[in-house]
């Protein structure tokens, strides 16, 4: 309460300065949010798309591993592009590489997404690193032994994971 000439009043509002005082606190702490807040979703979406690369990696060497063990056909399952069907197929050991490539390319892009553009997947190049951040590139050799990984994880020259994988 305040007295003012003789006379005991009810504070009822706020002054203009503690309105302007508590709106610039509030828009200082949206600001400092909003920096943090684009940080960590850039980190995360760096770590999905590397996560998404060893996913895919270890299935391929799995797949291949399982596959090479067997001493008849193997019925696995052959995904197609854009219907996101399967269908059952069989691999034996002499199958090439790019029999699993063609099947499995397929079944990631329709599983796994581009972290950093959702309508983005994975594509088949005949070789090299992606240009666009969140890609894959998935190619088998013409010799029919091996099959390259290779995803951009962001912008820089060596933002980029590679690998290699051969056929057992």
């Amino acid at each position: 309460m305040q007295k003012i000439s003789g006379k005991v009043q009810d504070r009822k509002a706020f002054t203009l300065i503690e309105l302007l005082v508590v709106v610039a606190i509030i828009g200082i702490l949206a600001a400092v949010g909003v920096v943090a807040y684009n940080g960590y979703t850039s980190a995360a979406k760096i770590s999905a798309t590397k996560a998404n690369h060893k996913i895919v990696v270890k299935f391929f060497t799995n797949t291949m591993q399982l596959v090479s063990l067997s001493s008849s056909n193997t019925i696995l399952q052959y995904w197609q592009y854009p219907q996101c069907t399967h269908k059952d197929s069989g691999f034996s050991p002499s199958t090439d590489v790019g029999s699993y490539s063609a099947s499995y390319t397929n079944k990631f892009r329709c599983e796994i997404k581009n972290a950093f553009d959702n309508k983005d997947g994975f594509t088949i190049q005949k070789s090299g690193i992606p240009t666009v951040v969140g890609r894959m590139n998935i190619w088998p050799d013409m010799g029919a032994s091996s099959i390259t990984f290779n995803t951009r994880w962001g912008t820089g020259a060596n933002e980029y994971l590679t690998n290699v994988i051969y056929k057992p």
